[in-house]
């Protein structure tokens, strides 16, 4: 049971992890930087960046990564991703290059070759490395992919390139059938024998489903090799009540291919809302033929039907009662946002419950995570020892355009050991060939590669020009109609931002 409550805690550690990763710039990125900082040191170091380049319709055409030199006080190459696009914007290339800075080019490492049916449905991916010695694309893999007139996937084929052959040979095969609905009823894999040339089962996933699309049956099967049959493997029933909530969950493992065993059991209650209160988790006991309780958890809720308290509880095999294992408790603000969470363990020597793991939110007016600090409990000095933490920084529209991230706690100093920040720079690139329009400002020719740039507004307005660190460099008034923004010799080539009226744009300079 121990090792249950040990998958539960990493459960949660990992939907914390998962919920974090959501939190995003909405805005398009342009731009971000990477920085560092000495320990215990609130002066930012830079150290590399991420480029991103947009065709017209927003797509991703270039993922370009540069280090900052310290000793040049320059940027420096080290990978790009490339994109290519056909007229229905679907991605039919990725390349991804490195960048070698002794013969100064960029040197192939790999790509991705795309072909779609009429419907935009990949039917092939080949992916190739590039051979070195002979300056060429070798392939290496491809999956060949086909779809029913409902555009389900009901084949997937991969194959690997044999160079001394020079063919493609199979690998894996996948097959799906579907019901009328479109619900997936039967999964089969199967292998490649080189031997004998055909192909050979693998495992076959049976679906069943009720007239309203809920899945009511999953049985697993296995190919027999010597009896060339298929067997049974285990089987899964799903129950739901009159609220299509599930109600229970029966798990079986079949027995010589003629019987099914029950193995597990799950059952759910619900409030009047729907809101789960209550699981109480079995096992079969074969010796007594009858099921035996393991574990238990009730749901508490509050007012806003918000999950407050959920309490774990495992079954004492030799005392014939339940024991508490795992609490976790839930704060929330006005907006209904978590602002706190607890887990505790429960203490079967000292009979109480022990500080575990917390995690505390916080957030701005507009709801979104400013602040996160994970904490686990010291059981030395019971006090709360910093884990990990994250903040956030946004700009006036809502747009993320910051993020730190900490760990490595020191004790003694009281500090994270590790600090690093990213910064988000969303802009909007304009260029000579298409001259695109934001809030009627226009900008060209960008890139430019003399020594001015022209700007063309329907109100006046001041503006900054920056370098990507935000150092600002040119600070003025545009007056409305046409205005030239002349570029010294200080302003060397490279990226730049003019910000006009709050409004952020890229421009390039290339002499």
């Amino acid at each position: 049971m121990k090792k249950n409550i040990r998958n539960t805690i990493t459960i949660i550690l990992l939907a914390f992890i998962f919920n974090l990763t959501t939190v995003h710039a909405e805005c398009r990125i342009d731009t971000i930087l990477y920085y560092s900082f000495d320990p215990g040191s609130i002066v930012k170091k830079l150290n590399g960046r991420t480029i991103n380049y947009y065709n017209a319709y927003d797509l991703l055409l270039e993922i370009l990564d540069q280090s900052w030199n310290t000793s040049l006080n320059i940027w420096e190459n080290t990978k790009r991703t490339n994109n290519i696009y056909d007229s229905n914007n679907n991605r039919i290339e990725l390349l991804y290059q490195e960048w070698n800075i002794g013969g100064t080019v960029w040197e192939n490492k790999y790509r991705d070759l795309f072909t779609f049916d009429e419907n935009h449905n990949q039917i092939e991916e080949i992916y190739q490395e590039w051979d070195i010695c002979c300056d060429v694309w070798a392939n290496n893999t491809k999956v060949k992919n086909i779809y029913d007139l409902n555009n389900n996937l009901i084949e997937f084929l991969k194959q690997t390139w044999t160079n001394v052959d020079s063919i493609w040979k199979n690998q894996i095969k996948e097959n799906n059938e579907y019901d009328v609905n479109n619900n997936k009823t039967v999964y089969t894999t199967q292998y490649w024998d080189n031997n004998s040339s055909t192909w050979m089962n693998g495992t076959r996933y049976n679906y069943k489903f009720a007239s309203n699309n809920n899945l009511i049956e999953l049985y697993r099967e296995r190919w027999d090799f010597f009896k060339k049959k298929w067997t049974f493997v285990d089987k899964e029933l799903f129950t739901f009540n009159l609220n299509n909530k599930k109600s229970e969950y029966l798990r079986q493992i079949g027995i010589n291919d003629s019987v099914w065993i029950n193995d597990n059991k799950i059952i759910y209650e619900y409030d009047l809302i729907n809101n789960e209160t209550y699981q109480l988790r079995s096992e079969w006991n074969t010796d007594i033929s009858d099921w035996e309780n393991r574990g238990r958890s009730y749901s508490y809720y509050d007012s806003n039907n918000n999950l407050k308290e959920k309490i774990d509880q495992s079954w004492d095999t030799f005392n014939s009662d339940w024991e508490n294992s795992l609490k976790i408790n839930y704060t929330y603000n006005s907006q209904n946002k978590v602002i706190e969470q607890i887990v505790q363990m429960w203490n079967y020597l000292n009979l109480h419950w022990e500080n575990y793991y917390k995690n505390s939110n916080e957030y701005n007016n507009s709801n979104k995570l400013t602040f996160n600090l994970i904490q686990l409990w010291n059981i030395n000095n019971n006090a709360w020892l910093n884990n990990y933490q994250y903040t956030y920084e946004y700009a006036p529209i809502g747009d993320l355009i910051a993020k730190d991230s900490y760990n490595s706690w020191d004790t003694l100093g009281l500090y994270f050991k590790s600090h690093r920040r990213e910064e988000y720079i969303c802009t909007q690139l304009v260029n000579s060939q298409d001259i695109r329009k934001s809030n009627d400002i226009q900008i060209y020719p960008n890139p430019t590669n003399s020594n001015y740039l022209n700007v063309i507004l329907q109100n006046k307005s001041n503006f900054e020009l920056m370098n990507l660190s935000g150092q600002i460099l040119i600070k003025g008034v545009f007056n409305e109609g046409n205005n030239t923004l002349a570029l010294n010799q200080n302003i060397t080539n490279g990226f730049y931002f003019l910000k006009i009226e709050g409004k952020s744009f890229k421009v390039v300079v290339e002499r």
